[in-house]
């Protein structure tokens, strides 16, 4: 946990947010729908894929949200007793989502399920927080939160941010927001403003180190959390992390083609989803060959750093 500038407190977590119950915080996390319950709500995905019920698209306020990460100012309820699924619609998937996808298990008694997890009571403010991957992503985004992903070194509690490895597009030193585990490069990301182009931010919300997988038995552990690796492009669309660990990359993301990175390392932050055990907050691939070995799939992927 960390704090705003406001000094409302910053929860990433359900641990966080009972610290506070019934009192004006902030949270953040990824928008998300649970497909494994009725109407496919809409909830904050929160660190170590604990969640929030949002609800409808009511919940927005007439505000379109497009972004991966959003910022909830507001009071949480940590139970929602009064909830009555009956009387609880929402928007339909879109047709595209339910491309090659196959139908996700059912939660039982789903109504138990949402009245027992914590909700929104009163929102004050929602902020999409957009990511920037190029300059110009931050000449859009001035004066307001943003996300960006890269490696952080850390000592003495001083944060040296790069946003790649070789020639960064970004790069600048700042305060860590809390403790952090002292190394160099450790994959991860920060929340920031920019009040001008071409300058260090003027201020940070959050900053957050991700797991590093190198073994079956992290892959399982972190599963279906965010999590940094790195490996091999192999023939076939495999992703050979070690001898022993192999992933299917179904998508790459944007600036990557499988042709021309076949043989190179490549660093990774994004989710790895188990063939057969899929997160309540993914719409299952169908899969229509073996897996070959691996021990799971790729399917998006929200930061990459490509070694020459």
């Amino acid at each position: 946990m960390s704090f705003s500038k406001n000094n409302l407190p910053l929860c990433t977590s359900i641990e966080a947010i009972k610290a506070h119950a019934g009192k004006p915080i902030r949270v953040f996390g990824e928008l998300a729908r649970h497909h494994q319950l009725p109407h496919h709500p809409y909830i904050l995905l929160l660190d170590n894929n604990e969640w929030v019920f949002l609800g409808n698209k009511d919940f927005f306020q007439g505000k379109s949200v497009q972004t991966t990460f959003v910022l909830v100012e507001g009071v949480i309820k940590l139970t929602n007793p009064g909830f009555q699924l009956a009387n609880f619609k929402n928007e339909p998937l879109p047709a595209v989502a339910l491309l090659n996808a196959s139908k996700p298990p059912v939660a039982k008694e789903p109504e138990k399920v949402i009245r027992a997890h914590p909700f929104v009571q009163q929102v004050v403010q929602i902020q999409a927080i957009p990511a920037c991957y190029i300059p110009q992503d931050i000449e859009k985004n001035l004066d307001r939160w943003v996300v960006v992903f890269g490696l952080l070194s850390v000592k003495d509690q001083q944060v040296a941010f790069q946003a790649n490895r070789a020639q960064p597009w970004l790069q600048f030193d700042t305060a860590a927001t809390h403790p952090l585990t002292q190394g160099k490069h450790q994959p991860g990301m920060v929340i920031v403003k920019f009040t001008k182009a071409n300058q260090a931010p003027s201020t940070t919300l959050l900053q957050r180190l991700f797991p590093v997988c190198e073994t079956v038995d992290q892959f399982k552990q972190y599963g279906g959390r965010l999590v940094a690796f790195s490996g091999k492009v192999k023939e076939q669309a495999r992703f050979k992390v070690n001898g022993n660990t192999w992933l299917y990359l179904y998508r790459l993301p944007l600036g990557l083609n499988i042709d021309k990175v076949e043989g190179e390392k490549l660093q990774f932050i994004t989710r790895v989803y188990a063939y057969g055990a899929p997160q309540f907050f993914e719409l299952p691939l169908f899969f229509n060959r073996p897996s070959f070995g691996q021990i799971g799939y790729i399917k998006n992927g929200l930061w990459y750093d490509q070694s020459k």
